[in-house]
Parts: C-alpha cells; structure tokens; sequence
C-alpha cells in the first residue's frame, strides 16, 4: 500500500471521527439547552400605567405569594410552576383590581391599563387560548352587565320579578355563555382550559353533559387531583328535577348531632342552601322567617344546608340572623353529599317537598313561596 494512500486512509478517518465528535458535542449543547429552558422557569414582565413607583404589585399563584414593585410603569416576576400551565391572581396593593391569567415556564409580556380592563398577554400558549375563548363571550357578558345595572335601579331594595323581560333576557344570555362553554370543552376536553371549564361548570351542566366530557378525558387528568369535585359529582349527584323522589342524605347540626332529611318525612320540607358568607342569602333571610313562623305549626318545617368551611362564621350567622329551624353543615371541610346530590351550583338554592317527599318546586322565595304553602295546607 502506498503512502499516499495510507495517508488518505487516515485522513478519512480522522474527519469520520470529527464529524461524529461534532455532531456528538452539538446533540449533548441541545440537550443541556431543553434542561437548562425547564429549569428557568417563567420571567413575566409588565408594564402597566397610573401608578406611582414603588406601589407594590402581587402575583399569587395557590400557596406561594410573590411580590414586586412597579417602577416606570415596569415590574417583574420569575418562578418556576411545576405543571404545563397553572393560574395566578395579579392584583395591586391597596386596590381592588386583579387579573388571573395562565402562568407558563416561559418568557411572558404582560402590557396593562391601571385596573386590568384592557390587557395584551404574550408568551403563555394557554392565556391565549383562553383570551380566545373569552373573546366569544364578552358581547354577551357587556349586555348581562347593562342589563344587571338597569335592573338595580328598577327594582332597588324589592325582589327582582322573575317575569321581568330583562330577567329572562340575562338568564338567555346566561345559558347561551354556559352552552358555549360546555361546546369548546367538549371539542378540546384535554386543555388546561378546558379542564378549567370542567371543573368550574360541572354542577351547571348537570350530570349528563359532565359525564360525557369526563369520558373523553385522558387517563392523567381523569385520575388529577384537580378533576377531584367532578368525580364526586359524578358519583353522588341524582340529577334530581321536579316530580322526583328527594334522596336522603346525613349531616350534622351546630351540636354535632347527626341529622336525616328523612327524620322530617310527613312534613312539607323546604331544603334550603346557603351560607354565612352569601350576601343574597342573608337578604332572604328575614322574609323566610316570617313564612317559617306563620306556617311551622301546620306541618312546614325548613333545613337549611349550608357551605361553610368556617364552623364560627356559620354559628354565627344562625345566632345572628336568629335561624331557629333546622341548621345542618358539613363544616370539617368533607364531602359535602347533600350538594352533590342535589347538583347545586350556586347558593341562594332551595327545594320544596311535600308531604309525600316529592319535589314540587324549585327556587321558590317570598309571595311565591307562601301562595304555594297556603294551598298545601
């Protein structure tokens, strides 16, 4: 062989090994780079107007709280979330404005007015899904709140008549929103999103609509913990409608003492949903007493349920609003059956059953209320 040859030979080889040493040293710079990109996090950075430097901005994200100050209009935060997307609470020190908005591990802009009504977010793949969705919907909720304000002042301190065209208007609109909704999640049951909707929604969309998104979700966020609520409701929620047989179910009162709804059969049960913290509840209040009282020695009796974590702020609310019928809660912070079961979605909420444990009416409060009572008795 000669040497040339040889020398060829060698030279090959040497370039085969440098390339491959190369290409070797690139892969192991990219790999580094998508380690390093994971563990920096997300850096949001704001600029937001009408406030003096120094004003303190917060970002709360579940348990951790961060704070910065704004300085030229400017303020920054960086982290690091442990999921593909979690929400956080934006707000202002001093102030009542705030703005949720998808947290992402990435490099996020943030451009804002001084309360949050006009926002550009960008960097966060899942905010800009949700804007979208947003998007849909915000005609619609521009008309529920003129609405909403024209009522306030036709009907000021007197309950809202249920017959009133702007009522039924906003409670159209209102199930137009929820429809929506209930469409895009459906379509794209696995996005952070829609996830979101699910669980914020589940009980408004009754049992049915849940459970047909619930089976189309993976087997990660089937078993989440975030989807927890859902399956409960999925578990113990009857779909109960007027002209079913009520379902029993047990809690306690302020005692401790355990309590049936099916230790008040025979009586014309009124099974009402509340809370101390539930300012349209407390309102009620007052008017159900005096039908409480008129009609309780004929055969009426009213167990309240109510959704309190806060055992004190519940008693106190019973002693306040001097409550002398049937107060029950779950108050230990467990799975509250009666709630589920009833698929209660927002409070104010109550049931009317008669004598024979039939569900005859829904929502009945006031003159509604009594007229139904004074032609039961």
């Amino acid at each position: 062989m000669s040497n040339l040859h040889l020398k060829k030979q060698i030279y090959n080889h040497c370039k085969n090994y440098a390339y491959w040493l190369i290409s070797l040293v690139l892969l192991f710079i990219t790999c580094t780079q998508k380690i390093n990109n994971k563990k920096e996090g997300y850096k949001l950075s704001g600029h937001i107007e009408g406030f003096k430097d120094s004003t303190t901005i917060y970002l709360s994200n579940g348990k951790n709280l961060d704070s910065s100050f704004i300085i030229n209009n400017l303020f920054h935060f960086s982290g690091k979330i442990q999921h593909h997307a979690e929400q956080a609470l934006l707000r202002i020190k001093g102030k009542q404005y705030f703005k949720y908005i998808w947290l992402e591990n990435s490099i996020i802009n943030l451009q804002s007015n001084h309360d949050f009504s006009t926002i550009k977010i960008e960097g966060s793949k899942t905010q800009e899904e949700d804007d979208k969705v947003n998007l849909a919907i915000a005609p619609l909720r521009t008309e529920i709140n003129k609405l909403s304000s024209v009522l306030k002042v036709r009907y000021r301190e007197d309950n809202i008549n249920a017959k009133d065209p702007d009522y039924k208007r906003i409670f159209s609109l209102e199930s137009t929103i929820d429809s929506i909704y209930y469409e895009y999640a459906f379509a794209k049951p696995n996005s952070k999103i829609s996830i979101d909707l699910l669980v914020t929604y589940y009980s408004t969309w009754g049992k049915n609509k849940t459970v047909k998104i619930y089976n189309k979700l993976n087997g990660e966020n089937k078993n989440s913990a975030t989807v927890e609520e859902v399956r409960n409701f999925i578990k113990y929620n009857k779909n109960l409608n007027v002209n079913d047989k009520y379902v029993d179910f047990k809690l306690n009162d302020l005692n401790g003492k355990t309590v049936r709804l099916s230790d008040f059969e025979g009586k014309i049960i009124l099974l009402e949903f509340w809370a101390s913290w539930c300012v349209p509840c407390r309102e009620h209040n007052p008017a159900l007493l005096k039908i409480y009282t008129k009609y309780k020695r004929k055969g009426f009796e009213v167990v309240a349920v109510s959704i309190d974590d806060d055992k004190e702020n519940w008693k106190r609310a019973v002693i306040q609003d001097k409550l002398t019928w049937i107060n029950i809660s779950n108050s230990k912070n467990d799975i509250n059956e009666a709630t589920l079961i009833y698929g209660v979605s927002e409070i104010p909420s109550n049931f009317l059953i008669n004598q024979k444990g039939i569900i005859i009416g829904r929502d009945l409060r006031g003159d509604n209320l009594e007229m139904v009572l004074s032609n039961l008795m």
